[in-house]
């Protein structure tokens, strides 16, 4: 497959501009067969568009390295990172707090979780 620049996205996305024009005119004049044309390449045109387009990538999360980090630590130590239940209760534990999920965490308390189960204060 060919590689998609942005100046031929640019294109056709004024090519199908120009054939919506085409299609207002068509109607205007009453000539069915060719705004049926017409709105027949502004599909194609827009489902290529949307196949070819840049997909939107979802954000990371700031604290993407040190969960990394703290899954990293659990595998090694051989903790089951499935059991929710069960890490958050020993999370929550280890905290102070309620861990209601995951999401909750900060970065700083996923190091400090790392480094409890890398120095075995911390297991479930």
């Amino acid at each position: 497959m060919q590689n998609i620049t942005k100046e031929l996205i640019a294109e056709i996305t004024e090519y199908a501009d120009t054939l919506t024009l085409g299609i207002a005119l068509a109607v205007e004049t009453d000539k069915p067969a060719i705004e049926k044309y017409f709105r027949s390449e502004v599909a194609n045109a827009r489902a290529f568009l949307a196949y070819h387009a840049p997909k939107p990538t979802a954000p990371r999360c700031p604290h993407w390295n040190c969960i990394k980090r703290a899954y990293a630590i659990m595998r090694e130590a051989g903790l089951n990172s499935k059991a929710d239940a069960a890490m958050r209760a020993a999370f929550s534990r280890y905290l102070g707090r309620e861990v209601e999920s995951r999401d909750t965490l900060s970065g700083g308390e996923w190091l400090l979780l790392g480094d409890a189960i890398k120095g075995n204060r911390l297991a479930w």
